[in-house]
């Protein structure tokens, strides 16, 4: 963003409006996802009070909210396996009291958020004006924010003696706050909930009277977190969080049947089941944190021997930088080969599974729900890891620079093919 901004500057000649470059999402013009005001009607220096930021509240009945947690157990527990389902049910129904009103439940964060994030992946899918479904009917992404309004101050009073249940919590609204574009908001909840996890000891095995299916829940959230770290931190270009070399256990494998899930039956398809999506997830993320190491080293090889503060300033420097990326991107070509033939999309013709090729998808309609979803997740969870990586080699063409051959390599890495000339106007990005 910030070279965009560079050479927007050089080639209009003045300077251009950082959020004018940005997508439009809620961020864009709420300042918080439970703002009612937008950044335009703040002045300069002023934020948002209280008062202002009250929320209309919906209340829902139970059968609308069970709807929306149906939709969880078929979405975001396939991905984030970090509650068992069965106590997770028994522990909602408890929450419902009978009064003279009729029906009502009992505060609860976790239910509060997990509602929220149902709302906020199932309002596409539901009548528009929907009780308690859309809240901003121009953005789903912020569809059931009064909900994670409700659950922050619980969050916060747990602070100081947080619970497992107080990580899971974190976790969820740092997803739901990365679906709502708060990227800074859910960074700022990861590293919370990091901290929270390292003074509950769930970097090392518990020495308590804690069941293995306890343990390995712990287990799944820590490298959740990881997880969840490791991809921001790609994404924005910051350094990593989360030190998961000091924990005491393994990674999670493939021969892990889950204790987490083991007072239901784990679904198997061949030689995967319903958590092997976390496993190979949390594999990839050490993938690219090693080859993220890598090249970030190199680059400053380079630079300290160059004098230079930038690769970009010289495109000698952004080429030799490019001659080491297909080294260093080798942990996640061998995660490529490793990942289960079950839990492979794979291509109509010639083309592989996780490549870029524009071949059609032969995608599985018999195959279970929670496989049909977590194969492309997966495939695209690995391209969102790879792009940071060729972002770097993006270049905007200025009226000062004389391209020469020397840029064809990364022309290469970049478009699989060098362009046949560079006739290309001054102004025009490459």
């Amino acid at each position: 963003m910030y070279r965009m901004q560079v050479y927007t500057k050089q080639a209009f000649h003045h300077d251009i409006c950082p959020t004018i470059l940005e997508p439009n999402t809620a961020r864009a013009t709420l300042p918080s996802p439970t703002s009612l005001l937008s950044w335009n009607g703040l002045h300069l220096n002023q934020s948002p009070t209280l008062d202002e930021e009250h929320v209309d509240v919906v209340s829902l009945s139970r059968e609308q909210e069970e709807c929306f947690l149906n939709l969880f157990w078929q979405s975001y527990h396939t991905i984030v396996p970090i509650l068992k389902e069965a106590e997770f049910r028994a522990y909602y129904d408890s929450l419902w009291t009978s009064s003279s009103s009729g029906a009502c439940r009992a505060a609860s964060a976790l239910v509060d958020i997990i509602l929220a994030l149902c709302m906020q992946y199932g309002s596409p899918l539901t009548t528009p004006g929907a009780a308690g479904v859309v809240v901003d009917d121009k953005d789903s992404s912020i569809a059931g924010r009064w909900l994670y309004r409700r659950s922050e101050p619980f969050l916060s009073y747990e602070r100081e003696n947080p619970r497992l249940a107080t990580i899971q919590c974190q976790i969820y609204s740092s997803i739901y706050l990365m679906n709502a574009s708060f990227i800074n908001m859910a960074h700022s909840t990861i590293a919370t909930a990091t901290r929270a996890a390292y003074l509950l000891g769930f970097d090392r095995l518990s020495t308590d009277n804690v069941s293995k299916a306890d343990q390995d829940l712990r287990q799944r959230a820590w490298w959740t977190l990881f997880l969840l770290d490791s991809q921001i931190s790609m994404e924005l270009g910051r350094p990593f969080l989360f030190d998961a070399l000091g924990a005491t256990f393994a990674p999670p494998t493939e021969d892990l049947l889950g204790a987490t899930m083991r007072d239901t039956e784990v679904p198997w398809f061949e030689d995967v089941n319903l958590l092997s999506y976390h496993t190979q997830s949390v594999k990839l993320a050490f993938a690219t944190r090693s080859a993220s190491e890598a090249f970030q080293l190199k680059c400053s090889e380079i630079l300290t021997l160059s004098g230079k503060r930038d690769v970009h300033d010289d495109p000698k420097l952004l080429e030799e930088c490019a001659r080491f990326l297909p080294q260093c991107m080798k942990p996640l070509r061998d995660w490529v080969d490793e990942v289960p033939k079950a839990l492979r999309i794979a291509r109509n013709g010639v083309g592989e599974p996780f490549s870029t090729a524009r071949t059609t998808l032969d995608l599985d309609f018999n195959i279970s729900l929670w496989l049909q979803r977590q194969r492309p997740l997966l495939e695209l969870l690995y391209h969102n890891f790879s792009m940071p990586f060729y972002r770097t080699f993006i270049g905007f063409q200025t009226r000062h620079i004389v391209l020469d051959t020397t840029f064809c390599g990364t022309c290469r890495l970049m478009h699989q093919s060098c362009l046949d000339n560079h006739e290309h106007s001054s102004s025009t990005p490459r």
